[in-house]
């Protein structure tokens, strides 16, 4: 029996540039999306710790019409600890966050994870990074976009780093001119609860009251 090679290699070539396809049509299954306000998430269950974290992945029809929103740290009780994410569990694409209105976005210490893909589609946008914790420079350099900026604490700010110094003063990460700190304690969220940066002759937004654990 004649065997002809190089019909084999082309038949072996071609199995293996359609395998990332098939396994991708086969082994993933699409999370499913649920609603609230002016958000959709999805939901992670970690069984090991037996609690439930949520991820928010697209903004609601009545949320891509706001021009400022505030990143909730619990959407139905599940506390929100991402932005973006794989469209399924396998092979798949990633959530972009899409709205044409939005000029500020404001983000706390709860999210600990954002992809680039999230991120990508949004233009001309004020990012209010109001967190303390995992301000790593991959963190930072996800923030470096080409079309907003993205406000930090001053401290943070004069104190972060980067592995490449080219990067240590980016034209896109920038102090914010105002801090709202908590009263009562400098370990929480570094002491800080809230930041915003407003231009000569604007009015200061009022910020969400503070809370604290076992307080009224």
């Amino acid at each position: 029996m004649r065997v002809n090679v190089k019909r084999m290699i082309v038949v072996s070539i071609a199995l293996m540039l359609m395998l990332p396809l098939v396994m991708g049509l086969v082994g993933c299954s699409t999370r499913k999306v649920y609603t609230s306000g002016f958000f959709e998430y999805t939901v992670y269950e970690d069984r090991q710790n037996k609690k439930q974290y949520a991820t928010i992945v697209r903004f609601s029809e009545s949320g891509r019409e706001q021009e400022v929103l505030d990143i909730p740290r619990e959407i139905e009780g599940i506390e929100v600890y991402a932005l973006g994410g794989k469209i399924g569990s396998g092979w798949g694409g990633s959530y972009p966050l899409e709205n044409e209105n939005l000029k500020k976005m404001y983000i706390h210490d709860n999210i600990t994870s954002i992809t680039r893909e999230a991120l990508g589609k949004l233009r001309d946008l004020d990012i209010m990074y109001c967190g303390f914790k995992d301000m790593r420079a991959e963190f930072l350099k996800l923030f470096n976009g080409d079309t907003y900026n993205s406000y930090i604490y001053i401290y943070i700010y004069s104190e972060m780093y980067y592995s490449d110094e080219d990067y240590s003063k980016s034209r896109n990460v920038i102090p914010a001119n105002i801090e709202f700190l908590n009263n009562y304690s400098t370990d929480i969220n570094g002491g800080y609860y809230r930041l915003d940066n407003i231009e000569s002759g604007e009015r200061i937004p009022e910020p969400p009251a503070p809370g604290r654990e076992g307080y009224d």
